[in-house]
């Protein structure tokens, strides 16, 4: 079994680890729109994809941060990456840096 591991760096970005590559998914908050948005990057080049969910619904944007990293970085085990992205979320909703 492969293994991912998920760390929160700097107030708002959780690195995916797998197999030798790494993924950036920077999370911001758009006050105006109510949104959350998650930015991606690789090696500190944009990759100029992103995903956005309603800021009250944070499992919508899980689900779409799985999704790409499910094709970009070739996670396959989806429930371990799911439990996962929600913990470091969670962590970053404790820091106060986001409102979920």
């Amino acid at each position: 079994m492969s293994c991912i591991v998920l760390t929160v760096n700097s107030p708002q970005a959780i690195i995916i680890h797998h197999h030798h590559q790494e993924l950036w998914c920077h999370i911001n908050q758009d006050l105006d729109l109510n949104r959350l948005i998650c930015h991606f990057s690789v090696k500190d080049q944009d990759l100029f994809a992103c995903v956005a969910a309603w800021d009250a619904q944070p499992e919508f944007l899980i689900k779409r941060i799985t999704s790409f990293a499910q094709a970009y970085v070739r996670v396959h085990n989806v429930p371990l990456l799911e439990a996962e992205l929600t913990r470091c979320l969670n962590t970053i909703n404790n820091q106060h840096t986001i409102m979920i």
